[in-house]
């Protein structure tokens, strides 16, 4: 497991610690994530962040634009199934 990682936003502590399958919390709590989909929010700022790209060391923010294009490509998802 690595961690912690900081928000870039405020420095508050975002996780203690992420691995393939779950985050421990800043208060201890181990949260699983299976889904590419997943996000963790800081507690400070209340800026989101991918799991994936936390797990990949990448402490980068999410973007409006990156949120309506995951919107987007879920409907479409939805209409090919």
């Amino acid at each position: 497991m690595s961690g912690p990682l900081m928000c870039v936003v405020c420095g508050d502590e975002l996780v203690r610690g992420i691995s393939e399958d779950h985050v421990l919390t800043p208060s201890g709590h181990h949260v699983l994530f299976r889904r590419h989909t997943d996000y963790v929010v800081c507690p400070g700022s209340q800026t989101m962040y991918r799991v994936t790209d936390l797990r990949n060391g990448a402490v980068q923010p999410i973007e409006d634009a990156d949120l309506e294009y995951e919107a987007w490509l879920q409907e479409e998802r939805r209409r090919v199934d």
